[in-house]
């Protein structure tokens, strides 16, 4: 019976992770991960060419900014932001060093992310052992993996800081 119960819970467990998971992590985003824009690959090009002409500095405040910015190219203007920039490079395969840490930084918050799911699970599990565990062992475990899945949760969070703070430094 007590095996039937782990059983279950893992399969809930697991059931809500990946519903979790597929609704925040991919959520306007089918079959990738990635970066992603709406420009197409002229476009693309056109950004990625007007962005190797510019000084570092401009590019960096290009980046910085945490709004879109007006490009033009022949008659046709629109907005970037920095994950258009990165998608772009991908889409183009024009990727240069100074983009490098703008892609560390993506692929660090999305294991951050991942990190915070588990966590969050790791509590659901343990209310749930705890609360319908009778007054065996069960109690004590269900007591443990939620704390362990707080301590799971501070840990992302400081993580997170600590990448945004580093990542901070070295761009800009």
């Amino acid at each position: 019976m007590k095996k039937f119960k782990i059983l279950i819970s893992l399969v809930v467990v697991l059931w809500l992770s990946v519903g979790v998971l597929s609704v925040t992590v991919l959520a306007g985003q089918p079959d990738t991960v990635l970066p992603k824009t709406d420009r197409n690959v002229e476009d693309c090009k056109a950004l990625m060419n007007y962005l190797s002409v510019l000084s570092t500095d401009e590019r960096e405040y290009f980046l910085s900014e945490q709004k879109d910015f007006k490009f033009t190219d022949s008659d046709a203007p629109f907005t970037f932001t920095a994950n258009d920039i990165m998608a772009c490079g991908i889409k183009t395969g024009d990727i240069h060093l100074w983009m490098i840490p703008y892609y560390i930084r993506y692929v660090l918050e999305f294991i951050i992310g991942i990190a915070g799911l588990i966590a969050v699970g790791s509590i659901v599990y343990g209310g749930y052992l705890y609360l319908f565990s009778g007054l065996s062992q069960d109690k004590d475990t269900g007591k443990k993996a939620i704390l362990y899945g707080i301590v799971g949760m501070i840990l992302t969070l400081v993580a997170w800081a600590f990448v945004n703070i580093i990542i901070s430094f070295v761009t800009g």
